[in-house]
């Protein structure tokens, strides 16, 4: 153990109870040593922990003592923070610990002995705190102070300095409640009446402080459950006089504090029975605020007193203050308001009661006709913004005596439309998402109202094509509509054209581009008896002969296309598409990964055998058995079962350790620029000749000759191995790797596994970039049992300079030398020039120290045996080409102690490799 650690445990003393504590923490506190970051940091320990700390209550008295007396010398000459700090302390010890009423009627005595001072420039962030002490005493314990409310009432009239607000939030609570109290004690009395008309008076003195009789008993929501509004009869002026003094002064406070205030002002109105028109004037005020709180508030207004806003005149018509309506459609199209406000003034008009609404021939319902056109959804929309946009027209396209006609189906396109738009300027995620949903609600309500609304879907169907990442959504969207709608024949109707649109309109390139998707959307597809088949298989057809899913032999690929044939043998019928399913299979054949090519013959050979309803019903019973049992059954066993009467189960692969290797094949340095001729050009331009006879799908890859070692033999395997595969993956930019597969290998004496033709392995990389990368590569056979093994082989690093490969000039007859030249110049100009079109293409210069004299590295006189080009008086030149399409000039001049190479390249990001290669 550390001694460090057990010396501080034996330093630790023993446990501490809560009075030793808290006595520590009184003599930190008083400490003359002590600083105001320790003294706030105890506070912050009484604050968070009162309830547990201040059980006993003659504690709680001596700390709170304690705190008196620290903050009455800190009042004059000390920190006002400290002091505030103080202040929330016995507040929140008082609250916490519901104290005896000593120490309640003391902390108000001292609150109120610190706000009593107006118009003092002193002190006022103690007053501050002090106001909203009292204020949170006043909400724990309502009615503590209502018979102060006359002398707050008169302290927010007389303040006049920025703390006013605290003050006005003070009164605006205690009033509130001396409301709701007087609205439950209502009984006609004249005593009542004199209360209520003397409400604002200064009948009890300031100080000092008594509790309220009964004052433990008052709660809020009995005040909200039992109060009634104070008959009309009764002399409500002063209630009055205080509600219209903070409206007339709310612009002076935040809009956190305004808000707060406002919503107390709102129950004193109604409990006292005040006309709501006394609003209207902040609501004309404040109907455009930019501040989100307000803006709130404003809406919150209108919700609760919507009919109040609205006054009935003589003749019989209805003025209003302002109409929400038009209002909400004012924030809903207005481009400079922000996205959450449109959301919220939607979110308000959507669910507005409907008795609520305006009436009346100027207020008609603005949806009808063209007067609510620009509540139609528009391509720079937010997710929640169209939602409820389209939830606002749904609704009122819905109601019974709704006149627009067609409304539906062209809100439909017009949705479509829009949606096209945002897909294209890449909206992704869950904005994608939340379009989609607002789409199928849009449908759904349209095919409520109209089944046979027509709806331009080719709109969504280009959107598809362009982007085959949506495919997912759309069968999701095909889904929700029918289990939603199973009359509806959209789903069906839109798959089949859009299948048909990808044989007739789409270039096999870009399906092969975002090949799962499609196979996706085809898998997806075969599932509806509807649809036919041979566009599937035509599909599937064109996809095969492009030749290039067979080369790479993807076993992923080669299964989900096999699981596609399965799918549509088992839930169509194959009497009318005998002839495509059969040239299918039989490209199938030549499928790259071996067990994908047997098992096309398979399904060959059991078209050919079975009819089409005992092979439909061999199928199905085949899915039925392997989701019904753990492990499952091949389709050939359950065939084999079929005759014999048999239950096999499917065979297990078995992971054997790590027992194969693979080791480079070394070759003999050769340069093959010797081979090439030596005389010169006639063409003008050298560079652009040779670019234009460049193949980069023959040149752009790197092929590595490997012997297959074995570092141990299992016994549980044979000598020989059949359907021996590789899989290589690379990591990094590079294109995927074809699988190698082997019929048969066996084991030699030196432990080289041996192929049927006796030659060793090649591994073909294609670079997308000329960076170093790890194979990652695993071994699948099948031994002389039948038993299928996997095992994993140990990585290959891939190193930059296994990349290097010669100048492929060899067919266009190029001088090397005239090429380097002329490339070496191009590349230096293209620096110079600095355009735009050359940016990658860079001159650097790099110092190699070598110790003895005259002497280069190992790694450069390699280089310049196998690239050397020419040899000048100034050094030699090597020309180094990198797949795909890339090249390395070097110029090297060796002088007594290191060796200049200046090096030309027409891909910056290969500097740091070439200075890694050399230097290392």
């Amino acid at each position: 153990m550390d001694p460090l650690w057990i010396e501080l445990r034996q330093s630790v003393p023993q446990r501490i109870n809560v009075e030793t504590l808290l006595q520590n923490l009184h003599q930190a506190l008083q400490s003359d040593d002590a600083n105001e970051t320790a003294g706030l940091s105890i506070l912050g320990v009484f604050q968070e922990m009162a309830q547990f700390l201040f059980l006993n209550q003659q504690i709680l008295k001596a700390t709170f003592a304690t705190l008196v007396k620290e903050f009455m010398q800190q009042r004059q000459s000390g920190n006002p923070m400290y002091g505030s700090q103080i202040l929330c302390t016995l507040t929140t010890m008082i609250i916490e610990t519901g104290s005896d009423e000593a120490l309640l009627i003391e902390l108000v005595n001292l609150l109120l002995d610190v706000i009593e001072k107006i118009k003092s420039d002193s002190n006022k962030l103690l007053k501050t705190t002090a106001c909203d002490c009292l204020r949170e005493l006043e909400i724990m314990y309502p009615g503590l102070l209502c018979a102060k409310v006359g002398h707050f009432y008169a302290m927010s009239q007389a303040e006049n300095s920025f703390i006013h607000q605290n003050y006005m939030s003070l009164f605006v609570t205690v009033l509130e409640h001396a409301v709701q109290k007087l609205s439950i004690s209502v009984d006609g009395s004249s005593s009542n009446q004199e209360e209520i008309a003397d409400l604002l008076s200064y009948s009890v003195p300031l100080k000092p402080f008594v509790i309220p009789e009964a004052v433990s008993a008052m709660n809020i929501k009995r005040f909200q459950k039992d109060g009634v509004a104070i008959d009309t009869v009764k002399d409500t002026s002063s209630i009055r006089r205080g509600v219209q003094f903070i409206l007339d002064n709310a612009h002076l406070m935040s809009p956190p504090c305004m808000v707060y205030t406002l919503l107390k002002l709102m129950s004193c109105v109604e409990l006292s029975n005040t006309q709501r028109m006394i609003f209207k004037a902040l609501f004309l005020q404040y109907s455009s605020s930019s501040d989100i709180q307000m803006f709130h508030f404003i809406l919150t207004l209108e919700l609760r007193y919507a009919m109040d806003m609205y006054i009935q005149q003589e003749e019989g018509t209805v003025q209003p203050w302002i109409n929400p309506w038009y209002l909400g459609r004012l924030y809903a199209v207005s481009p400079t308001v922000p996205n959450y406000y449109t959301s919220l003034v939607l979110q308000w008009l959507s669910d507005a009661p409907e008795k609520e609404q305006p009436v009346g021939d100027d207020l008609d319902t603005p949806v009808e006709g063209t007067k609510m056109l620009e509540l139609q959804p528009s391509v720079f929309d937010k997710k929640d913004v169209m939602y409820y946009k389209l939830k606002t027209l749904l609704q009122d396209y819905a109601a019974p005596d709704s006149s627009v006609v067609e409304g539906p189906s062209r809100l439909l396109n017009n949705v479509l439309v829009e949606l096209k738009k945002t897909v294209n300027y890449g909206i992704t995620g869950e904005p994608l998402n939340a379009l989609f949903r607002t789409l199928y609600m849009c449908y759904l309500t349209c095919y409520q109202l109209s089944p046979e609304a027509e709806v331009d879907w080719h709109i969504l169907m280009d959107l598809v094509t362009a982007h085959p990442e949506l495919i997912h959504h759309v069968t999701d969207l095909l889904n929700t509509i029918k289990q939603s709608c199973p009359v509806s024949s959209m789903p069906l109707n839109f798959l089949a054209s859009l299948l048909q649109h990808l044989v007739t309109s789409v270039d096999v390139s870009k399906l092969l581009a975002h090949l799962s998707n499609h196979l996706f959307l085809l898998e997806f597809s075969t599932h509806q008896s509807d649809i036919d088949p041979s566009i599937i298989l035509q599909i599937l057809k064109r996809f095969l002969q492009d030749g290039s899913l067979s080369r790479l032999g993807m076993w992923d690929t080669g299964n989900l296309i096999l699981q596609i044939c399965c799918t549509v043998m088992r839930v169509h019928q194959t009497d009318d598409i005998f002839n495509e399913l059969t040239e299918l299979l039989l490209l199938m054949d030549k499928f790259g990964d071996l067990e994908i090519s047997d098992r096309a013959r398979f399904y060959l050979q059991l078209l050919f055998t079975l009819s089409a309803e005992r092979l439909s019903a061999l199928l199905a019973s085949a899915t039925c058995v392997g989701s019904n049992t753990a492990s499952g059954s091949t389709l050939s066993q359950i065939v084999e079962a079929r005759i014999t009467g048999k239950v096999y189960e499917a065979p297990e692969i078995q992971t054997l350790s790590p027992f194969l290797t693979l080791s480079r094949v070394s070759k003999p340095s050769s340069n093959a620029y010797s081979k090439c001729t030596r005389e010169h050009t006639s063409q003008v331009d050298v560079v652009q000749y040779y670019l234009d006879n460049l193949d980069t799908s023959v040149h752009g890859a790197v092929t590595l000759e490997y012997n297959i070692l074995t570092t141990h033999w299992p016994a549980e395997i044979s000598k020989r191995l059949y359907a021996f595969t590789l899989r290589v993956t690379a990591n990094g930019p590079y294109d995927p790797c074809e699988n190698i597969c082997i019929p048969y290998v066996t084991v030699g004496e030196n432990g080289i596994l041996y192929s049927s033709d006796l030659k060793p392995v090649f591994l073909k990389l294609c670079p997308q970039e000329p960076v170093p990368t790890v194979l990652s590569i695993n071994a699948a056979f099948t031994s002389e049992n039948g038993v299928t093994y996997v095992s994993e082989l140990p990585r290959i690093n891939i190193e930059f300079s296994d990349l290097f490969q010669h100048v492929p000039i060899l067919n266009c007859k190029i001088s090397p030398l005239d090429l380097f030249s002329a490339m070496w110049e191009k590349i230096e100009t293209s620096q110079q020039i600095g355009t735009c079109l050359d940016v990658q293409h860079v001159v650097s210069v790099i110092h190699i120290p070598h110790q003895q004299s005259s002497q280069l590295p190992v790694k450069c006189v390699r280089l310049i045996e196998d690239y050397s080009v020419v040899t000048q008086n100034t050094g030699q030149c090597v020309f180094i080409f990198l797949p795909p399409k890339y090249h390395i000039l070097m110029k090297f001049c060796c002088h007594t102690t290191s060796t200049a190479i200046s090096i030309a390249t027409d891909n910056w990001k290969l500097l740091s490799l070439i200075n890694s290669f050399l230097h290392a």
